[in-house]
């Protein structure tokens, strides 16, 4: 068994890290607004499985001493995966576990999760370089970001904070391709802007840095379930998912002005979509990848 061993210390310069251009375009104040009213949250169902990947006798005990679990989100972002995952355990009384929440994030955003919720602590940090000591932590959550950091320096990384046995998480909300409106609005007005430096989830790339033996030393065979997410929004809403994707929201103003013609020229055209007036609602349907697996 391989560990990653620090002689107990915080490690806070590990690795040298930087954030890359295309992701750190995407926390402007205006973007991260956007962002926020336009980008889906995660459905209950994906929440459960989560909570029972981290504990899977979470539910049910009726102790009145409840067990402490230290849990880190790397790539918090704007905080939507960390309200969503809160707000979860606030409505579910019966999950019987405390959480110790620290939330890392690398861009100057960092600063404005601090008011997201007085049970979590926010710290600045990369995925190579994340700021917490060795086997002090219960589970590793990274939502819509691991292919931003996906290399073995990473992975090393979090392997050294993780206890034995304890889960890393990764969750995104992709675009449901098997809607034709939407496989559109992704190859057509998305897809286009991405340079190939720029990495993005659904290119599947960062799965290969599992397949590597070191990787294969350090953690168990990774596993995936996936889920519908429906989301159910106005035009702005559909055109807002477009503008705050990162690639698009370093563009200049008009730039951004013919993407977003771009969009209303495909819900006016398209078959499935144009019945819709200007005041109705879209059905912008996702599918939530889970994919998680067990420090060794």
């Amino acid at each position: 068994m391989l560990r990653y061993i620090s002689s107990g210390r915080v490690i806070r310069k590990r690795f040298l890290s930087s954030l890359h251009p295309a992701a750190a375009s995407g926390f402007s104040k205006d973007n991260v607004a956007r962002y926020e009213a336009a980008r889906p949250s995660y459905t209950d169902e994906v929440l459960n499985l989560l909570m029972n990947i981290i504990v899977p006798s979470a539910e049910g005990n009726q102790s009145p001493n409840k067990p402490e679990y230290s849990l880190c989100e790397l790539g918090a972002g704007t905080g939507k995966f960390t309200h969503s995952f809160l707000d979860y355990v606030r409505r579910n009384r019966n999950i019987a576990c405390k959480f110790n929440y620290l939330a890392v994030e690398p861009s100057d955003f960092a600063h404005h999760l601090e008011g997201l919720s007085s049970s979590i602590t926010v710290k600045r940090g990369f995925g190579e370089n994340i700021p917490t000591s060795d086997d002090s932590t219960d589970a590793v959550m990274i939502a819509q970001a691991f292919h931003w950091m996906a290399n073995e320096s990473c992975l090393k990384e979090i392997h050294r904070i993780l206890k034995p046995g304890s889960p890393l998480i990764l969750v995104w909300n992709g675009y449901d391709s098997d809607i034709d409106w939407i496989r559109r609005f992704e190859s057509d007005i998305i897809v286009p802007h991405y340079t190939p430096d720029v990495p993005r989830y659904q290119s599947m790339e960062w799965r290969h840095v599992f397949e590597s033996n070191t990787t294969r030393s350090l953690f168990s065979p990774l596993r995936t379930e996936h889920f519908v997410n429906a989301t159910v929004g106005p035009i702005e809403m559909v055109v807002g998912r477009a503008l705050s994707t990162s690639v698009i929201a370093s563009k200049n103003e008009d730039e951004r002005r013919a993407i977003e013609e771009q969009v209303y020229e495909l819900l006016r055209t398209h078959p499935d979509t144009k019945h819709i007036d200007k005041n109705g609602q879209y059905n912008l349907q996702y599918r939530t990848l889970v994919a998680y697996t067990r420090a060794l």
